[in-house]
């Protein structure tokens, strides 16, 4: 499912999650898989192992959520300029309503880098930068084929630039 890039992402995690603090592996002992087959016949140096990883993998994964939830905030920004603080604010609401209704599966899985990706990639379109948001959409892809599917907004983002005054509306 996941090509050469979600390793190297996997190889990054473990990397600060052999240089982050040793109590970050505490943090996710009370979850229910530990308490099956494949974790509990495992030797107390595995679990610490690989408690950290998981423990470090949320960590990272929460700080580009939040990168997310800034780059809504960017898009909208910029796509929408006239719409007031208070739709501004209820559309970050919702975002962080939607995460938090998914739960900590969030936090264990790679899909929140790919959702990163394309809003990027979505960024970039909305700041008038076609290419780079062709670039970030082609990384994407090739991290996991979702982002893919945002090639018709981007082809649609970047009419209006390349036909003058025509626009989608026209």
């Amino acid at each position: 499912e996941y090509p050469q890039l979600a390793v190297g992402f996997g190889a990054v995690v473990g990397f600060v999650a052999d240089h982050s603090p040793g109590f970050l592996k505490h943090t996710v002992r009370w979850r229910p898989n530990k308490f099956e087959v494949p974790y509990i016949e495992e030797s107390d140096e595995q679990h610490d192992a690989d408690d950290q990883y998981e423990a470090t993998l949320g960590v990272v994964l929460f700080a580009i959520d939040a990168w997310c939830l800034w780059l809504v905030f960017a898009i909208a920004r910029r796509a929408c300029p006239d719409e007031t603080s208070l739709v501004r604010a209820a559309r970050l609401l919702g975002y962080i309503v939607f995460t938090s209704a998914c739960g900590l599966i969030l936090f264990d899985r790679q899909d929140l880098l790919v959702a990163w990706i394309a809003l990027l990639a979505m960024w970039y379109l909305a700041a008038d930068r076609p290419r780079l948001g062709y670039a970030v959409l082609a990384l994407g892809t090739a991290y996991k084929l979702v982002p893919i599917l945002l090639l018709p907004v981007g082809v649609i983002a970047a009419a209006p630039a390349r036909c003058g005054a025509l626009s989608i509306a026209s």
